[in-house]
C-alpha cells in the first residue's frame, strides 16, 4: 500500500520540502516551531505520510532547479523516493499545443499514480508552476480521483524567497517567523473518480504511459492522446448527462434535484444515511448547515411574523403620529403601566390590561395608536412583553397541544391590531426580509389580509401597493401575495378580499394565490364554493386550511368543492387512504407547520408525548405525497426558516436524512404558485446552490 504525493514545479523547488514536512512531520520536521496548526488539518482531512513524491516539470536546459532539489534530497538522506518527470524538449507553455501537452503529462502521471495508490492515498498538489499546470492538476483530480487536493499559500516577498533559496536552510527546522509565512490550505477532501467520463472503454495506465525509472529524473517524451480523449469523454459526458436529465424531468420517480443524481454513490449514499433532528448536542451544527440550503417559504401569515422583540419595533416606528393623539387620559394609563414594568409583573400587566383585543378601541383615537401606547412602553423590556405575552408558554414543552383558538389569541398584539398604519406595515415588511436574508429563502408566499388592515386613511389597495414596492426593493428573494378569506368572517369580508384580489391581480402586483383559513368548524369548503367560482375561472392558485383541527372530510371537500391546489396542514389524511391516493395523484401539496402543528394539536417527539399522535410526515413522504415545510407564524411560534426543517426532523422517528431535506425543499420550490419560468429559474438556483453546499460540507470535509 503507497501513499504518494503529487505536484507541478515552476521556479521554486523548496515547495517539496514545503509539502513534504506538512504530510511527514514526524520524518520531516521542517515545521517543528509552527507545526500545531497542521495537526488539525491533517487529522480532519485523514493525511496520511507519503511515500513517494512525484514532480512534473517543464524542460530546463541548465537544470538549476532540478539541481537544487537533488542537492536538498541528497544531503537529507531521507528513505522516501522522489521522482523528477520532465516534459521533453518542452521547455515552456508558448502556445495552446505546449499547454495540451504539458496537461497530457500531468493526466498520465495522475493517471499512473492512481494505479498505483490503491488502498493508499493520492495526494495532489496545486501550488507550483502556471495556472494552467494547477489547472490541469485540479481536473486531473476530478478525473481519476484523489485523497486531497493541497495548495501551499505563503506570504514570502520575493526578497525573502531569495534568502532561503538554499538547500542547506531546509535541513533543519525553519524559524518560526519563516515558517508562520506557510499555510497549507485543503481545497478539497476525497474525490472519486469521475462515472460518466469511464462509460465504455476504460482508461488505463498502459494505453496511456509514462515509463518511470529508478533514476531520480525522468524525461518524458509528450504528446496530446489522454488529454485529446478526456475532452472527447468530456463533450460525450456533458451529453449524456444533457439527456439524462431531460430523461429525470419527465420521470415521477425523479424525487429530488436532477443533479443530486449525477454525484458518486458513495456521496449519495451518505446524504441518505446522515441524519438531523436525532441528537440535541447537535442542533446547532445541524441549524447552521440548514440555516445555508436555499429556500421556498408557502405557508406564512403576515399577521404572525413578529416576535416581542420586534412588535415593540414596529409600534416605535409610529411614535410621532402616535404621539399627536395621546392626551391626559391616555398618559396617566401609561405611567400605570409603565410603574408594573419597572416590577416586571408580568401577570399584574396581563390583569390591568385583560384581553389584548381590548386595547385596539380602549382610547378613542385611531388604529393602531391604541396599541402603540401600550407596545412602546416596552422599548427595552423586549423580555417582559414575552412574559406577558406568552406566559408559561415560553417553555418550549409547555408549549404544545394548547388549541387553536389559545394559539391565535398569542397574535392578538401584532396583525390586525398593529397593521394599520403605513409605517407598521413598511417596518414589518423589512424586518420580515431580514428574516429571510437571515435563512436564505429565495422565495416566499406571504399570506395577509389588507381589508382588516384597513382605516378611515388607508385603504386596501394602498396597503398591498406598499407591501409590494417594499419587497420590491429587495432582490435576495422574490415575494409573492396569497390573499386570506377567513372562515369565521363574515361573507361581505370575503367577498371584499376575493373582489380585491381580482382587481389586484389585472395590475399584475404579485398576487398568486387565495387561502381560506380560519377555524374550520365555522365554515366548510362546501358552503364556500359559488364564492370562489370566480377565483377558479381566473385560475388563481388555491390553498385551503383544512385538516388541521378538523376531520379527513373538510380536506376532501377542500379537494372536491374548491379544486385546491395545495391544502393548509392537512394532518388527517391518513384517515382516508383513498384521499390520500388522489391527492398524490394530482399532485396537491401538502403544507405542515411542525411547530404550529405541535403546538396547536400536540405530537409525540423523541424527548415526550407518548400520550400524543405521531407527526404525519414520515408516513406522508413514504407514500409519495408533496410535502412542503413551512413557519405558518414564526412569530407566534417562535421560530424561523430554518428551525421548522430541524423541528421537523426532531418530530420524525428516527430524524431526517440529507436527502429528505433536499426532497422537501424542492417540494417547496416545485409547488410555488409562481410563473413556470420564474419556478423553473429558482429550482435551478436552488439546486446549484445545494451543489455547492454539498461540494463546500462534504468534498472539502468542512462536515464531518
Amino acid at each position: 500500500m503507497k501513499n504518494i504525493l503529487v505536484t507541478t514545479l515552476g521556479f521554486t523547488w523548496q515547495i517539496v520540502p514545503e509539502l513534504i514536512a506538512f504530510t511527514n512531520p514526524k520524518e520531516y520536521p521542517l515545521f517543528k516551531n509552527f507545526d500545531a496548526a497542521f495537526q488539525n488539518i491533517r487529522k480532519q482531512y485523514d493525511i496520511k505520510p507519503v511515500n513517494e513524491v512525484w514532480c512534473i516539470t517543464t524542460d530546463d536546459p541548465e537544470k538549476k532547479i532540478i539541481k537544487d532539489l537533488k542537492s536538498w534530497h541528497d544531503a537529507f538522506q531521507n528513505h522516501f523516493t522522489i521522482r523528477v518527470i520532465v516534459s521533453k524538449k518542452l521547455v515552456d507553455m508558448k502556445t495552446p499545443e505546449h499547454c495540451r501537452k504539458l496537461g497530457d503529462l500531468i493526466y498520465r502521471t495522475v493517471l499512473r499514480a492512481a494505479e498505483e495508490t490503491k488502498g493508499g492515498q493520492l495526494l495532489l498538489s496545486l501550488t507550483g508552476g502556471r495556472k494552467t499546470m494547477s489547472a490541469d492538476m485540479q481536473k486531473a483530480g476530478e478525473i481519476f480521483g484523489c485523497h486531497a487536493l493541497i495548495h501551499m499559500v505563503d506570504s514570502f516577498t520575493k526578497p525573502q524567497r531569495e534568502e532561503i533559496n538554499n538547500p542547506e536552510i531546509f535541513l533543519k527546522p525553519l524559524d518560526k517567523s519563516y515558517a508562520e509565512a506557510l499555510v497549507p490550505v485543503i481545497t478539497s477532501g476525497r474525490r472519486t473518480a469521475d462515472n460518466l467520463l469511464f462509460q465504455g472503454e476504460k482508461i488505463r495506465p498502459e494505453i496511456y504511459p509514462i515509463e518511470l525509472c529508478d533514476d531520480f529524473e525522468n524525461r518524458i517524451a509528450v504528446e496530446t492522446r489522454l488529454h485529446d480523449e478526456v475532452e472527447k469523454r468530456f463533450r460525450e459526458a456533458s451529453s449524456l448527462y444533457v439527456n439524462y436529465r431531460q430523461k429525470l424531468e419527465h420521470s415521477i420517480n425523479a424525487s429530488n434535484f436532477l443533479a443530486l443524481y449525477t454525484i458518486p454513490v458513495a456521496l449519495l449514499d451518505r446524504l441518505k444515511q446522515e441524519r438531523i433532528g436525532i441528537c440535541t448536542e447537535n442542533s446547532e451544527k445541524e441549524l447552521d448547515f440548514i440555516r445555508k440550503l436555499p429556500k421556498a417559504e408557502l405557508h406564512c401569515h403576515f399577521g404572525g411574523i413578529l416576535n416581542a422583540s420586534e412588535i415593540i419595533d414596529v409600534a416605535l416606528s409610529n411614535t410621532e403620529k402616535m404621539e399627536a393623539h395621546l392626551d391626559d387620559t391616555v398618559r396617566a394609563w401609561q405611567r400605570d403601566i409603565l410603574h408594573l414594568i419597572e416590577k416586571k409583573d408580568a401577570k399584574a400587566i396581563r390583569k390591568q390590561i385583560g384581553p389584548f383585543k381590548s386595547l385596539r378601541n380602549l382610547f378613542p383615537i385611531p388604529e393602531p395608536y391604541s396599541v402603540c401606547a401600550f407596545l412602546v412602553l416596552f422599548k427595552n423590556h423586549a423580555e417582559l412583553l414575552d412574559q406577558v405575552i406568552f406566559g408559561s408558554h415560553t417553555d418550549t414543552f409547555s408549549y404544545q397541544a394548547i388549541g387553536i383558538e389559545a394559539y391565535e389569541s398569542l397574535g392578538d398584539l401584532q396583525g390586525s391590531a398593529l397593521m394599520k398604519s403605513p409605517e407598521s406595515i413598511k417596518k414589518a415588511c423589512s424586518i420580515l426580509m431580514e428574516k429571510v436574508r437571515k435563512n436564505n429563502v429565495l422565495y416566499l408566499e406571504l399570506r395577509c389580509s389588507p381589508v382588516n388592515y384597513e382605516t378611515k386613511d388607508l385603504g386596501a389597495m394602498e396597503i398591498v401597493e406598499i407591501m409590494v414596492q417594499e419587497f420590491e426593493e429587495q432582490k435576495h428573494c422574490r415575494v409573492e401575495l396569497i390573499f386570506i378569506a377567513s372562515r369565521h368572517g363574515d361573507m361581505e369580508t370575503i367577498k371584499r378580499h376575493i373582489r380585491l384580489v381580482q382587481e389586484l391581480k389585472e395590475k399584475n402586483l404579485r398576487i398568486v394565490g387565495f387561502d381560506l383559513a380560519g377555524a374550520e368548524d365555522k365554515k366548510s369548503p362546501k358552503e364556500l364554493r359559488e364564492l370562489f367560482l370566480d377565483l377558479m375561472k381566473d385560475c388563481m392558485g388555491l390553498t385551503i386550511h383544512a385538516g388541521e383541527t378538523a376531520a379527513a372530510e373538510n380536506i376532501w371537500e377542500a379537494v372536491y368543492h374548491l379544486n385546491a391546489d395545495r391544502i393548509g396542514h392537512g394532518l388527517k389524511l391518513l384517515e382516508q387512504r383513498d384521499l390520500m391516493g388522489k391527492i398524490k395523484e394530482r399532485k396537491i401539496a401538502i403544507e405542515l407547520c411542525p411547530s404550529s402543528n405541535d403546538q396547536i394539536v400536540g405530537y409525540k417527539t423523541q424527548k415526550r408525548g407518548k400520550q400524543y399522535g405521531i407527526y404525519p410526515l414520515r408516513a406522508y413522504m413514504d407514500e409519495g405525497l408533496r410535502v412542503t415545510i413551512n413557519t405558518d407564524n414564526p412569530g407566534i411560534s417562535r421560530t424561523d426558516f430554518s428551525k421548522e426543517y430541524l423541528k421537523a426532523a426532531q418530530m420524525s422517528e428516527g430524524g431526517l436524512s440529507l436527502w429528505e431535506v433536499f426532497t422537501l425543499i424542492r417540494n417547496s420550490f416545485r409547488s410555488a404558485f409562481t410563473d413556470m419560468e420564474t419556478r423553473k429559474h429558482l429550482l435551478l438556483k436552488s439546486e446549484q446552490q445545494i451543489m455547492e453546499l454539498i461540494e463546500e460540507h462534504f468534498l472539502r470535509g468542512v462536515r464531518n
